[in-house]
């Protein structure tokens, strides 16, 4: 859901008592910006859709996701043709900006 940055790191020295690790501040930029608290609900909704049955492929994923209903299944192909998302692969094939383009389409109203 975050885009994270690698700002600085951290000696174990600034810690009492000193971990036996460096540490690192990082920057998270969230992917689906929290403006858009719909868009962050739907984004998180498909993550969890996409992943629900490994072995089972997006499609057949986004079939047995409860929203799909309120899509319909020639809105979802429209999306994920538009995301460039091939229905056939499985979650764990997209990254995180796939899914969040994604979501976007879905949310879109010019499919």
């Amino acid at each position: 859901a975050y885009e994270v940055r690698e700002r600085f790191a951290v000696r174990p020295g600034s810690f009492y008592p000193a971990p036996r690790v460096m540490s690192a501040v990082v920057e998270l930029e969230p992917r689906v910006p929290a403006e858009e608290p719909a868009l962050r609900a739907l984004f998180n909704d498909l993550v969890r859709a996409a992943f629900r049955s490994r072995r089972k492929t997006l499609w057949n994923n986004l079939q047995a996701w409860p929203a799909a209903v309120r899509y319909g299944p020639e809105r979802l192909r429209a999306a994920l043709a538009a995301a460039g998302i091939d229905p056939g692969c499985r979650g764990e094939e997209l990254g995180p900006e796939a899914l969040a383009r994604l979501a976007r389409r879905l949310a879109s109203e010019d499919l």
